[in-house]
C-alpha cells in the first residue's frame, strides 16, 4: 500500500521493473496500462508489496479494484458528506447510513430486524443458532448475548450501578459479590466479564 508519511514512495509506481516517479493523480491511470492478461487470462498484481503473491484474477474488472488498495484511488464519493471509496457497492452501503434504508431483513420467523448489508445481517442471524452464555440480570430483561463484550456494552446502557455475582474463587482478591461502577477503571467489568461459566450480572437500583 502506499506510504502516505513519505511523498516520494507514495507517487512512485511500485509495479515491477517500473519505479517511475509521478503525480499521486497520475499514478492509477498509470498502473493500469502495466495490467495485461497472462497465461488462461488470468491477471496477476506485481506491485511489489502485494501479500496475494501468486493468486490470480481471472477477470480484468477484479484486478483494476485490487490495484486501487496500493494506489489509494477511491473514485466514487458520497455525494452528501465526501467520503470516498474503492468500490461502487462500498458507496452504496455507506449512502443507506444517511437514507435509513434497510433492505436486508432477517430470515427467522418472527424476527423482523433489518441491516443495511449482508455482513451485518450474516452476524446478527447467528444469534439465533448459536449459545448465548452472557445474560443480563436486570429485572424484565431478557438480553443475552455471544460475547462479553456485547454484554459489557449493553450493561453500560442501562446507566445504573452494577452488582456483580460472582461465584466462589472466581477472584481470590475479592468476596463473593461486589459493587462496581461500570465506568470504574479501577476494577472494571472486563475483569470478570470473560468468565461466561461463572457470571451472573444483577443492577442495584
Amino acid at each position: 500500500m502506499l506510504d502516505n508519511n513519505d511523498e516520494d514512495s507514495s507517487c512512485t509506481c511500485k509495479w515491477e521493473n517500473c519505479d517511475l516517479y509521478m503525480n499521486k493523480t497520475e499514478l492509477p491511470k498509470h498502473v493500469i496500462d502495466h495490467i495485461a492478461p497472462e497465461s488462461q487470462g488470468l491477471f496477476y498484481c506485481k506491485w511489489k508489496s502485494c501479500t496475494r503473491g501468486d493468486r490470480a484474477f481471472n477477470a480484468k474488472y477484479k484486478i483494476l479494484v485490487h490495484i486501487r488498495t496500493h494506489t489509494n484511488d477511491k473514485p466514487h464519493q458520497c455525494y452528501i458528506c465526501g467520503k470516498s471509496f474503492t468500490r461502487a457497492e462500498n458507496l452504496k452501503i455507506h449512502a443507506r447510513s444517511h437514507t435509513g434504508e434497510k433492505p436486508y431483513v432477517c430470515s427467522v420467523n418472527g424476527c423482523n430486524k433489518a441491516y443495511s448489508n449482508t455482513s451485518d445481517r450474516f452476524k446478527h442471524t447467528r444469534t439465533h443458532f448459536i449459545e448465548k452464555p452472557y445474560a443480563c440480570r436486570v429485572d424484565s430483561c431478557l438480553k443475552r448475548y455471544t460475547d462479553p463484550s456485547s454484554l459489557r456494552k449493553h450493561a453500560k446502557s442501562h446507566n445504573h450501578q452494577v452488582k456483580m455475582i460472582l461465584t466462589q474463587d472466581t477472584n481470590p482478591c475479592c468476596s463473593s459479590s461486589v459493587f462496581i461502577n461500570p465506568a470504574c477503571s479501577a476494577y472494571s467489568i472486563s475483569n470478570v466479564i470473560d468468565q461466561p461459566l461463572d457470571l451472573s450480572i444483577r443492577w442495584k437500583k
